[in-house]
C-alpha cells in the first residue's frame, strides 16, 4: 500500500529549500514575462506594445498562476500531497473575523505611512528599485487590477508561502523563527525595496496568525482586505485621505490622527486575536497529523473465529421397520433433530475457518432391498 504522506515530504521545505523555491517562482515570472513582452513586441504595432502586454493585469494574473502553480505543483508533488486536499482551506473559528478585519484595515494605514517615510529617506537609492508599479496598473485597469490585487495576489501568494512554506518551516524552527524567515521571503518575493518592508509586516502577521490556527484562511481574508484598501486608494485617490501614492513625486501623507487611530485598531485587533484563541480549542498540528497519517494500517483478516461444542451434534432420526425383522433409516424419512444446548461448565474450543465454508452432506444408509 503506498503512503500518502512520507515523512520526507511532511517536512517540506527547510530553510534552503525554502529558498530555493521563491528564487522558482522568481526566475519563472521574469522567464514567462520576457517571452510575453518579446512576443508582444515582435507582433504589436508599436515598440513598446511588449512593455504595456507585461503591464496589463490580466496577463500579470495569468503569468502569477503559473509561475506559483508550477512551484506549488512541484511542492504538492514532493510531499505526494493531492491538490484536492491541499487546497482545502483548514477551518477556522469564524468569531476571530472582527479580529482579522481591524488587524488588516489598521495595517493599511499605519503601512501606507510608514513606507512614505522610508521612501522620502532613501531617495539615495536607485528610484526603479522604490517605484511601485502597481498603483499606475490599478488606476488604468480598475477592473482587471482589483482581479489581480484582491483575488489572484492573495490566493497564490498565501498558499505559497504560508501553505507550504512555513507549513514546512514550523517543523524545523519555533514559531517565532520560522514566522520570521517567511515573512523575509515574503517581502523578498516582491522585489521591490519599497514593497519589501510592506511584505515583511504582512508575513509576520499572517504568519502569525497560520501558527495560531493552522489554517490559510486568516491570512486569505486579511490579504484580501489590505490589498482592497491599497486598490481602492490608487484607483480613488480624491476619496482614500491621501493613501498612496507610495512613490513618486506626489508624494502626500495621511493626517496625524488617521494613524494614530489605525495603531489603535491594530492594538485592538492583535489582542483581540491573541485573546479569543485563549478560548479556542487546541488545534492539531499539520505537521503531526501528516506523520500520523504514515502510520500503517492493518490488514484485514478473512478468517473468523466461532465456537463449536467439543462433539458435533448427533444426528436422529426415527428407526424404521423392515420385513426380515431388522430396522433401518431410510433416507426419505431422516429429520434432523437440534442437539441439546452446551451447559455452561462445558469445555468449548475455538476453530478459525476461512469463508466461505463447504459443508459436505451426511452419509445417509443404503435404500433397503425392494421385496
Amino acid at each position: 500500500m503506498q503512503r500518502e504522506w512520507p515523512s520526507r515530504g511532511a517536512r517540506f521545505p527547510n530553510a534552503g529549500q525554502a529558498v530555493l523555491l521563491v528564487v522558482g517562482v522568481l526566475v519563472l515570472q521574469f522567464a514567462l514575462g520576457f517571452t510575453v513582452a518579446l512576443a508582444g513586441t515582435i507582433l504589436g504595432d508599436s515598440p513598446g506594445a511588449g512593455a504595456d502586454l507585461v503591464r496589463n493585469p490580466w496577463v500579470i494574473g495569468l503569468l502569477n498562476v503559473l509561475a506559483i502553480g508550477a512551484v506549488l505543483a512541484f511542492g504538492m508533488r514532493v510531499i505526494r500531497e493531492h491538490p484536492r486536499r491541499f487546497l482545502a482551506v483548514r477551518r477556522f473559528d469564524l468569531t476571530l473575523l472582527p479580529a482579522i478585519l481591524l488587524t488588516s484595515l489598521g495595517l493599511a494605514v499605519v503601512m501606507d505611512k510608514l513606507a512614505k517615510h522610508f521612501f522620502e529617506f532613501t531617495r539615495l537609492f536607485p528610484q526603479w528599485t522604490m517605484e511601485d508599479l502597481s498603483v499606475p496598473i490599478m488606476a488604468a485597469h480598475p477592473i482587471g487590477g482589483f482581479v489581480l490585487v484582491v483575488i489572484i495576489a492573495p490566493v497564490t501568494e498565501e498558499y505559497l508561502f504560508r501553505g507550504m512554506l512555513l507549513r514546512g518551516l514550523l517543523a524545523h524552527h519555533r514559531k517565532a523563527l520560522a514566522v520570521l524567515y517567511s515573512a523575509i521571503l515574503f517581502g523578498v518575493m516582491h522585489a521591490n525595496l519599497l514593497q519589501f518592508q510592506i511584505g515583511l509586516a504582512l508575513g509576520m502577521v499572517f504568519g502569525w496568525w497560520f501558527a495560531r490556527t493552522h489554517s490559510t484562511g486568516p491570512g486569505l481574508v486579511g490579504h484580501a482586505i489590505f490589498n482592497a484598501i491599497a486598490w481602492f486608494s490608487a484607483v480613488f485617490p480624491d476619496h482614500a485621505l491621501s493613501l498612496g501614492p507610495l512613490s513618486g513625486d506626489d508624494v502626500r501623507h495621511q493626517p496625524a490622527w488617521l494613524t494614530l487611530t489605525a495603531l489603535a485598531v491594530v492594538g485592538l485587533g492583535v489582542l483581540w486575536f491573541r485573546e479569543r484563541m485563549k478560548f479556542l480549542p487546541a488545534h492539531g498540528d499539520p505537521i503531526e497529523e501528516l506523520e500520523a497519517a504514515e502510520a500503517p494500517v492493518p490488514e484485514m483478516s478473512l478468517q473468523a473465529e466461532i465456537p463449536i461444542p467439543l462433539e458435533p451434534p448427533p444426528l436422529i432420526a426415527p428407526a424404521v421397520a423392515l420385513a426380515d425383522g431388522s430396522e433401518a433409516t431410510p433416507a426419505s424419512d431422516l429429520i434432523l433433530e437440534p442437539a441439546p444446548p452446551l451447559l455452561a461448565e462445558e469445555p468449548v474450543r475455538t476453530l478459525a475457518i476461512a469463508p466461505p465454508p463447504f459443508l459436505e452432506p451426511p452419509l445417509l444408509p443404503p435404500d433397503p432391498p425392494r421385496a
